[in-house]
Protein backbone atom coordinates (compact mmCIF):
# COMPACT_ATOMS: atom_id res chain seq x y z
CA UNK A 1 0.00 0.00 0.00
CA UNK A 2 1.51 3.31 -1.06
CA UNK A 3 0.47 6.54 0.65
CA UNK A 4 1.64 10.13 0.29
CA UNK A 5 2.98 12.07 3.26
CA UNK A 6 0.14 14.60 3.06
CA UNK A 7 -2.69 12.05 3.34
CA UNK A 8 -5.44 12.79 5.86
CA UNK A 9 -5.95 10.40 8.77
CA UNK A 10 -9.50 9.42 7.71
CA UNK A 11 -8.33 8.68 4.16
CA UNK A 12 -5.40 6.66 5.50
CA UNK A 13 -7.62 4.57 7.79
CA UNK A 14 -10.22 4.04 5.04
CA UNK A 15 -7.45 2.95 2.67
CA UNK A 16 -6.29 0.37 5.23
CA UNK A 17 -9.86 -0.91 5.65
CA UNK A 18 -10.23 -1.21 1.87
CA UNK A 19 -6.82 -2.80 1.20
CA UNK A 20 -7.19 -5.32 4.04
CA UNK A 21 -10.81 -6.05 3.07
CA UNK A 22 -12.00 -5.44 6.61
CA UNK A 23 -15.70 -5.40 7.36
CA UNK A 24 -15.78 -2.59 9.91
CA UNK A 25 -16.12 1.13 10.44
CA UNK A 26 -13.36 3.68 10.97
CA UNK A 27 -14.06 3.73 14.73
CA UNK A 28 -13.67 -0.07 14.95
CA UNK A 29 -9.94 -0.25 14.20
CA UNK A 30 -6.82 0.61 16.16
CA UNK A 31 -3.65 1.30 14.18
CA UNK A 32 -0.26 1.12 15.86
CA UNK A 33 3.42 0.63 15.03
CA UNK A 34 6.73 0.08 16.80
CA UNK A 35 9.07 3.06 16.61
CA UNK A 36 12.55 2.11 15.39
CA UNK A 37 14.82 2.75 18.40
CA UNK A 38 17.33 0.01 17.84
CA UNK A 39 17.25 -3.72 17.53
CA UNK A 40 17.53 -4.72 21.19
CA UNK A 41 15.46 -2.01 22.84
CA UNK A 42 11.87 -2.84 23.64
CA UNK A 43 9.38 -0.05 23.16
CA UNK A 44 5.64 0.20 23.51
CA UNK A 45 3.70 0.51 20.27
CA UNK A 46 2.66 3.99 19.19
CA UNK A 47 -0.99 4.43 18.28
CA UNK A 48 -2.00 6.26 15.15
CA UNK A 49 -5.30 7.85 16.06
CA UNK A 50 -5.15 11.37 14.63
CA UNK A 51 -3.42 13.51 12.02
CA UNK A 52 -0.45 14.37 14.25
CA UNK A 53 0.41 10.75 15.07
CA UNK A 54 0.00 9.81 11.39
CA UNK A 55 2.41 12.59 10.35
CA UNK A 56 4.92 11.35 12.94
CA UNK A 57 4.66 7.82 11.54
CA UNK A 58 5.10 8.97 7.93
CA UNK A 59 8.22 11.03 8.84
CA UNK A 60 9.87 8.14 10.74
CA UNK A 61 12.63 6.39 8.77
CA UNK A 62 12.55 3.45 8.39
CA UNK A 63 8.82 3.10 8.93
CA UNK A 64 7.71 0.42 11.32
CA UNK A 65 5.27 -2.28 10.37
CA UNK A 66 1.69 -1.29 11.00
CA UNK A 67 -0.43 -3.34 13.34
CA UNK A 68 -4.15 -3.23 12.72
CA UNK A 69 -6.58 -4.36 15.42
CA UNK A 70 -10.33 -4.58 15.14
CA UNK A 71 -12.18 -3.51 18.26
CA UNK A 72 -15.05 -5.82 19.22
CA UNK A 73 -18.25 -4.03 20.04
CA UNK A 74 -21.12 -5.67 21.87
CA UNK A 75 -24.27 -5.73 19.77
CA UNK A 76 -27.40 -4.78 21.64
CA UNK A 77 -30.62 -6.50 20.68
CA UNK A 78 -33.00 -3.67 19.83
CA UNK A 79 -35.69 -6.16 18.82
CA UNK A 80 -36.72 -6.92 22.40
CA UNK A 81 -40.41 -6.39 22.87
CA UNK A 82 -41.74 -4.60 25.95
CA UNK A 83 -42.80 -7.88 27.63
CA UNK A 84 -39.29 -9.28 27.40
CA UNK A 85 -37.83 -6.09 28.83
CA UNK A 86 -40.28 -6.15 31.76
CA UNK A 87 -39.45 -9.81 32.39
CA UNK A 88 -35.74 -9.01 32.41
CA UNK A 89 -36.35 -6.16 34.87
CA UNK A 90 -38.30 -8.46 37.21
CA UNK A 91 -35.52 -11.05 37.20
CA UNK A 92 -33.04 -8.34 38.06
CA UNK A 93 -34.99 -7.42 41.20
CA UNK A 94 -34.99 -10.94 42.69
CA UNK A 95 -33.45 -11.18 46.13
CA UNK A 96 -30.58 -13.59 45.67
CA UNK A 97 -29.48 -13.27 49.31
CA UNK A 98 -32.07 -15.77 50.57
CA UNK A 99 -30.33 -19.01 51.57
CA UNK A 100 -31.26 -22.07 49.52
CA UNK A 101 -32.98 -23.79 52.47
CA UNK A 102 -35.39 -20.89 52.93
CA UNK A 103 -36.14 -20.64 49.21
CA UNK A 104 -36.74 -24.37 48.88
CA UNK A 105 -38.90 -24.47 52.01
CA UNK A 106 -41.31 -21.98 50.49
CA UNK A 107 -42.14 -24.28 47.57
CA UNK A 108 -42.18 -27.72 49.20
CA UNK A 109 -45.50 -29.15 50.34
CA UNK A 110 -45.68 -30.47 53.85
CA UNK A 111 -45.80 -34.31 54.22
CA UNK A 112 -49.46 -34.17 55.35
CA UNK A 113 -50.52 -32.38 52.16
CA UNK A 114 -48.42 -34.68 49.98
CA UNK A 115 -50.13 -37.78 51.44
CA UNK A 116 -53.61 -36.39 50.64
CA UNK A 117 -52.83 -35.80 46.96
CA UNK A 118 -53.91 -38.68 44.69
CA UNK A 119 -51.24 -40.28 42.57
CA UNK A 120 -52.61 -40.24 39.05
CA UNK A 121 -50.76 -43.30 37.81
CA UNK A 122 -52.24 -45.49 40.58
CA UNK A 123 -55.75 -44.16 39.95
CA UNK A 124 -55.36 -44.82 36.23
CA UNK A 125 -54.15 -48.38 36.87
CA UNK A 126 -57.16 -49.13 39.06
CA UNK A 127 -59.57 -47.83 36.47
CA UNK A 128 -58.03 -49.98 33.73
CA UNK A 129 -58.35 -53.16 35.81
Amino acid sequence: MIVHRDIAYDDFANKIITCCKLNCELEDIVISYLHSCGEKQKTAPFKINDQLSLSTYLKDEPRGVLRIYMVERLVENHNLCDDQQVLNDECGRMNMNIPNEEREGQHILSPEVQNRLPIISEVADRQVL
